[in-house]
């Protein structure tokens, strides 16, 4: 028994020696061993088999190297934000991944990502990346988000040409300020959301918002509010014809928005007292009391509607009688008909209201007093 306490004793600092791998390196820093990573499997829910895993959540826990994954071929996505790690490596063989979370590391290059052929999306913000590389052949790739790095001029940019489809791209919060990146970003085929908060070249380029609306032509988003079809319109005249241009494309589209608005009241209302009546119609004909006392809440402005409706709905009746006594009736006689009808056929478009309600109201109501009687309490709210 001394003799086994005393081998455990000389091995306790020596993992190697008993098989196992060390939990830190020679700097001190976690080590990502396999033992760890099933640990924080089991923690976060995931299977003990490592090729079951589709998501690997290893952020956090202040690793400085990117090890052991290499019979975890399932991933499709690996998180690996707010480490110590320095370098992008051993990643090759995740040939199913398609997001990768490097955020808040020690990163100064992007590299060994050309094995990832389906990655989708790439986030290595919070870094100390210096340009942006080796992503070009990632064909898949959608999103970038590199915010809070060290990019400054519009050659660190230049891999973004050649990047066909992304089409969302977050570079706030680094040190650009070279005014030709806008070239950059105008050969970019898919780009829809482009940030560039924080940068000193929003403040270097005049009138940058509408620069950037005319300049790429596919943008829906630019930094914080989103790029509307109004904004683009006024963009585009702002710079065919200046100021005055824009303030007047500015009005015309305000003046469409307010006719659309207006449109949409006018046909709401049609539709609310036209279903009111024929709901309230049908309760009445069943003896509900419930609907003749509602009646009494009517206003003078919807009792003066129902009136007009009516009013409507009584010329188009006399309309098909005087065509009815106008086939039985000598040459005279049709002609005062005839001016009857042109008569009542005024009366009956005194209002827009009148045209849309006629054929509704004429199914339910047959006197203004039923018609009154028929709408609801909720129809004079």
């Amino acid at each position: 028994m001394e003799e086994i306490a005393a081998y455990n004793s000389r091995t306790a600092d020596r993992p190697y020696a008993t098989g196992r791998e060390p939990d830190t390196d020679e700097s001190g820093l976690p080590r990502m061993t396999v033992r760890n990573i099933k640990k924080l499997c089991q923690k976060h829910k995931g299977y003990q088999t490592p090729a079951l895993n589709d998501v690997l959540y290893l952020h956090y826990q202040g690793y400085g190297k990117i090890e052991n994954l290499e019979e975890y071929t399932g991933l499709k996505a690996l998180w690996l934000e707010a480490n110590g790690i320095h370098k992008i490596e051993n990643i090759g063989h995740l040939s199913e991944l398609k997001c990768l979370y490097l955020q808040q590391n020690l990163l100064s290059q992007l590299e060994n990502l050309e094995d990832l052929a389906v990655l989708d999306t790439l986030n290595v913000a919070n870094n100390a990346i210096k340009r942006i590389e080796n992503i070009a052949c990632l064909e898949k790739l959608a999103s970038l988000q590199m915010d809070h790095n060290r990019l400054e001029t519009a050659e660190d940019l230049s891999e973004l040409r050649n990047c066909d489809f992304l089409s969302m791209v977050d570079l706030s919060h680094n040190k650009i300020d070279d005014e030709g990146i806008v070239e950059v970003l105008e050969q970019m085929k898919s780009l829809r959301v482009l940030k560039l908060t924080g940068n000193p070249v929003r403040s270097k380029i005049r009138d940058y918002r509408k620069v950037m609306i005319c300049r790429l032509k596919e943008l829906t988003y630019l930094d914080e509010r989103p790029v509307f079809p109004r904004d683009r319109a006024c963009a585009n005249a702002w710079q065919q014809g200046g100021i005055e241009a824009e303030r007047e494309e500015h009005r015309t589209w305000i003046s469409k928005e307010q006719q659309k608005i207006k449109a949409s009241v006018e046909a709401l209302t049609v539709l609310r007292y036209s279903q009111a009546a024929r709901d309230q119609y049908c309760l009445g004909s069943s003896g509900d009391e419930s609907g003749e006392a509602s009646s009494s809440s009517l206003d003078d402005e919807d009792k003066q509607l129902v009136e007009d409706i009516f009013a409507a709905v009584t010329a188009d009746d006399n309309d098909d009688e005087g065509d009815d006594d106008a086939d039985n009736d000598d040459a005279g006689d049709d002609e005062g008909d005839d001016g009857d009808q042109e008569e009542t056929e005024d009366n009956g478009n005194d209002t827009e209201l009148d045209k849309h309600m006629s054929e509704a109201t004429k199914e339910v109501c047959s006197t203004p007093e039923e018609a009154a009687e028929s709408m609801p309490t909720t129809a004079a709210a």
